[in-house]
Protein backbone atom coordinates (compact mmCIF):
# COMPACT_ATOMS: atom_id res chain seq x y z
CA UNK A 1 0.00 0.00 0.00
CA UNK A 2 1.20 3.52 -0.67
CA UNK A 3 2.23 5.61 2.30
CA UNK A 4 1.63 9.31 2.58
CA UNK A 5 4.84 11.30 2.99
CA UNK A 6 3.34 13.75 5.48
CA UNK A 7 1.86 11.19 7.82
CA UNK A 8 -1.81 10.36 7.58
CA UNK A 9 -4.75 9.78 9.84
CA UNK A 10 -3.93 9.17 13.49
CA UNK A 11 -3.33 5.46 14.04
CA UNK A 12 -2.31 4.86 10.42
CA UNK A 13 0.75 2.61 10.16
CA UNK A 14 3.43 2.66 7.47
CA UNK A 15 5.46 -0.47 6.71
CA UNK A 16 9.25 -0.39 6.59
CA UNK A 17 11.88 -3.05 5.95
CA UNK A 18 15.30 -3.23 7.59
CA UNK A 19 18.22 -4.49 5.52
CA UNK A 20 20.30 -4.67 8.73
CA UNK A 21 18.07 -6.81 10.96
CA UNK A 22 16.44 -8.78 8.16
CA UNK A 23 13.04 -7.50 9.31
CA UNK A 24 10.74 -7.96 6.30
CA UNK A 25 6.98 -7.63 6.68
CA UNK A 26 6.77 -7.63 2.87
CA UNK A 27 8.97 -8.18 -0.16
CA UNK A 28 12.14 -6.07 -0.06
CA UNK A 29 12.81 -4.14 -3.25
CA UNK A 30 16.32 -4.78 -4.60
CA UNK A 31 16.78 -1.05 -5.23
CA UNK A 32 16.78 -0.35 -1.47
CA UNK A 33 20.55 -0.92 -1.27
CA UNK A 34 21.18 2.02 -3.59
CA UNK A 35 18.71 4.14 -1.62
CA UNK A 36 20.56 3.43 1.63
CA UNK A 37 23.88 4.39 -0.01
CA UNK A 38 22.36 7.68 -1.17
CA UNK A 39 20.98 8.33 2.32
CA UNK A 40 24.36 7.67 3.96
CA UNK A 41 25.96 10.27 1.69
CA UNK A 42 23.18 12.76 2.45
CA UNK A 43 23.41 12.50 6.23
CA UNK A 44 27.25 12.43 6.41
CA UNK A 45 28.07 12.63 10.13
CA UNK A 46 24.93 10.81 11.32
CA UNK A 47 24.26 7.09 11.63
CA UNK A 48 21.12 5.01 11.41
CA UNK A 49 21.07 2.41 14.16
CA UNK A 50 18.67 -0.48 14.81
CA UNK A 51 18.45 -1.11 18.58
CA UNK A 52 16.32 -3.87 20.11
CA UNK A 53 14.49 -2.96 23.31
CA UNK A 54 14.98 -5.80 25.81
CA UNK A 55 12.11 -6.87 28.07
CA UNK A 56 14.07 -5.75 31.15
CA UNK A 57 14.60 -2.20 29.86
CA UNK A 58 13.05 0.52 32.02
CA UNK A 59 11.86 2.13 28.77
CA UNK A 60 9.31 -0.66 28.19
CA UNK A 61 5.89 0.85 28.87
CA UNK A 62 7.09 4.43 28.43
CA UNK A 63 6.12 6.49 25.42
CA UNK A 64 8.42 7.86 22.74
CA UNK A 65 8.16 11.23 24.53
CA UNK A 66 8.60 10.02 28.12
CA UNK A 67 11.59 7.77 27.32
CA UNK A 68 13.44 11.05 26.57
CA UNK A 69 15.82 9.62 23.96
CA UNK A 70 15.68 12.82 21.92
CA UNK A 71 15.90 15.27 24.81
CA UNK A 72 18.81 13.48 26.54
CA UNK A 73 20.87 12.25 23.56
CA UNK A 74 19.75 14.30 20.56
CA UNK A 75 18.87 11.08 18.69
CA UNK A 76 15.54 10.71 16.94
CA UNK A 77 13.42 7.57 16.78
CA UNK A 78 12.39 7.48 13.13
CA UNK A 79 10.65 4.10 13.22
CA UNK A 80 9.67 1.24 15.50
CA UNK A 81 9.85 -2.25 14.00
CA UNK A 82 7.45 -4.85 15.38
CA UNK A 83 6.36 -8.35 14.37
CA UNK A 84 2.95 -7.04 13.30
CA UNK A 85 4.48 -4.31 11.16
CA UNK A 86 6.35 -1.09 11.64
CA UNK A 87 5.59 2.44 12.68
CA UNK A 88 7.23 5.16 10.61
CA UNK A 89 7.83 8.39 12.53
CA UNK A 90 6.04 7.16 15.65
CA UNK A 91 3.75 9.54 17.51
CA UNK A 92 5.20 10.87 20.81
CA UNK A 93 2.40 9.02 22.67
CA UNK A 94 3.33 5.64 21.13
CA UNK A 95 4.15 3.18 23.92
CA UNK A 96 7.40 1.24 23.67
CA UNK A 97 7.14 -2.56 23.94
CA UNK A 98 9.57 -5.32 24.82
CA UNK A 99 11.16 -6.59 21.64
CA UNK A 100 10.60 -3.37 19.69
CA UNK A 101 13.46 -2.50 17.37
CA UNK A 102 14.02 1.23 17.53
CA UNK A 103 15.40 2.78 14.36
CA UNK A 104 17.24 5.91 15.43
CA UNK A 105 19.22 8.57 13.63
CA UNK A 106 22.04 9.93 15.76
CA UNK A 107 25.60 11.15 15.85
CA UNK A 108 27.95 8.19 16.35
CA UNK A 109 29.30 9.64 19.60
CA UNK A 110 25.82 9.50 21.20
CA UNK A 111 25.30 5.74 20.67
CA UNK A 112 26.79 4.81 24.08
CA UNK A 113 24.41 7.32 25.73
CA UNK A 114 21.43 5.79 23.90
CA UNK A 115 22.41 2.27 25.02
CA UNK A 116 22.86 3.51 28.62
CA UNK A 117 19.40 5.12 28.49
CA UNK A 118 17.90 1.83 27.28
CA UNK A 119 19.62 -0.06 30.12
CA UNK A 120 19.09 2.48 32.93
CA UNK A 121 16.04 4.52 31.95
CA UNK A 122 15.62 8.27 31.59
CA UNK A 123 17.20 10.61 34.13
CA UNK A 124 15.06 11.66 37.07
Amino acid sequence: AGAERNGGEQGERHVLASPVTGYRPGRLDRSIGRGVEDLEVAIKDLVIEWIELPAKSPLVGLTVATCRIRSTTGATIVAILRDAGALAVPHPDEELRAGDVLVVIARPDTLPDIRKLIESGPPA
